[in-house]
């Protein structure tokens, strides 16, 4: 029996080494293509989380106050003739049960939305980029109705689309307690 001089060495071949790179390599990078989408996702959930938070509380505490209301004081009327439209604004003053007055505002270039000048929004976190109040009343003998709408960002985000979330916020609120 002739052996060559070439069985008397064992390994892998060239080519051998060259496939086993290029299927790693395959592999690793689907596997990096997975990774950094699952972290994408994780920050984009994260940021809507803060939003959805902050507008929530927001919009809660706005609700609360409007609809116990004993008084709108700005705008003076909601009441249009003789077509009904809606007075649109970017704050409004109401009347307490308690007798105080409360004015809620929108301040575009702070980013925020305030009750008597505190911030009902984390300012570290969220940013207001449109907010208007709006209210409508059919008669002048019917209650009138507010409309609170705003739309907020992400504060300080960088262009990556992960980042980048906003979400709009928006109810109409029946006074109750109205004179």
């Amino acid at each position: 029996m002739k052996h060559s001089k070439f069985s008397q060495f064992s390994g892998f071949t060239l080519i051998e080494l060259l496939a086993v790179i290029a299927i790693t390599g395959v592999v690793g990078s689907m596997m990096f293509g997975i990774l950094f989408s699952t972290l994408q996702g994780a920050n984009k959930s994260e940021s809507l989380g803060i939003i959805q938070q902050n507008g929530n509380f927001a919009l809660g505490q706005i609700t609360k106050m409007v609809r116990y209301s004993t008084d709108i004081l700005d705008p003076t009327t909601c009441y249009t003739a003789p077509t009904p439209t809606p007075v649109q604004q970017s704050s409004i003053s109401i009347l307490n049960v308690d007798n105080n007055i409360t004015t809620f505002s929108c301040d575009l270039g702070a980013g925020t939305i305030a009750s008597n000048g505190a911030a009902l929004l984390d300012p570290n976190d969220v940013k207001v980029t449109a907010c208007s109040f709006s209210c409508t009343q059919l008669t002048p003998y019917d209650q009138p109705t507010m409309t609170v709408s705003f739309t907020l960002g992400k504060k300080n985000s960088n262009n990556l689309v992960e980042n980048n979330s906003s979400q709009q916020f928006q109810t109409s609120i029946t006074l109750r307690n109205i004179r």
